[in-house]
């Protein structure tokens, strides 16, 4: 099992039990390291650049210590991704957007598309689960928009271009990417590529985290009606 030799700013953190070709142990320098031991409270958030959680030493998208990011969106979507990781050994993380909704309850029409498209995945590759992550966001810029995470079974998918044609044909379906954006550009979708994330390769599951956690960031949440959420998680217990 892995070991670190860990402390919570300027740590550097060990791994042990690999040596180079003279036989020298190696580490990886990494500085301000949260260690998260349960779950965080509602908004916590962090400028550290790594996190390490139930042994596993992450890096997180803060830009060098420049924007924070909620560690509870971490927690809760780390949660995910090793409980999956334990089923299928093997995911791929495919990253999706949304286009400007006029105002918050049209917001409405994200939630339906999104959940014919798991629908549809779960056809498509004949899976039980299709975990997702999404963020809630209004930008001065984009208005309300949404950033979604997904993650399906390695094993049955290794890219995109299924995941994002469906969505491409349900948006355009609900009429939201004939829209403008709230700074009068056209409504567009930017087609990111997947990643795929191994149990067994705690590199690939670092830089995983590391790109999703962009959802995380905290410059443009908190702008909801009272009451409502900001992120929103699957359950995997049971089919959602």
């Amino acid at each position: 099992m892995i070991s670190q030799k860990k402390s919570l700013r300027g740590a550097t953190v060990w791994r042990d039990g690999a040596t180079d070709a003279l036989g020298v142990t190696k580490y990886i320098p990494k500085h301000n390291v949260l260690t998260l031991t349960k779950r965080p409270r509602h908004n916590a958030r962090t400028y550290a650049d790594h996190a390490l959680i139930n042994g596993y030493v992450l890096a997180l998208n803060t830009h060098n210590g420049k924007y924070a990011v909620r560690t509870d969106i971490l927690w809760r979507g780390f949660e995910r991704m090793q409980q999956m990781l334990a089923k299928y050994h093997r995911l791929c993380q495919i990253r999706l957007e949304t286009p400007t909704f006029f105002n918050e309850s049209e917001c409405k029409k994200f939630r339906l598309a999104l959940q014919k498209l798991r629908d549809q995945l779960r056809e498509y590759y004949d899976t039980e689960h299709i975990g997702f992550l999404y963020v809630r966001e209004n930008s001065t810029d984009k208005g309300w928009h949404f950033h979604i995470v997904i993650w399906i079974d390695g094993k049955k998918c290794n890219n995109s271009h299924v995941t994002w044609d469906m969505w491409n044909k349900l948006l355009w379906d609900a009429d939201v990417l004939t829209q403008f954006r709230q700074d009068g550009f056209p409504n567009t979708l930017k087609k990111i590529p997947a990643r795929m994330v191994k149990a067994s390769d705690p590199n690939s599951l670092s830089e995983a985290v590391r790109v999703w956690t962009y959802l995380a960031k905290t410059r443009t949440k908190g702008k909801g009606s009272l009451n409502t959420r900001d992120f929103s998680i699957s359950q995997f217990s049971k089919v959602a």
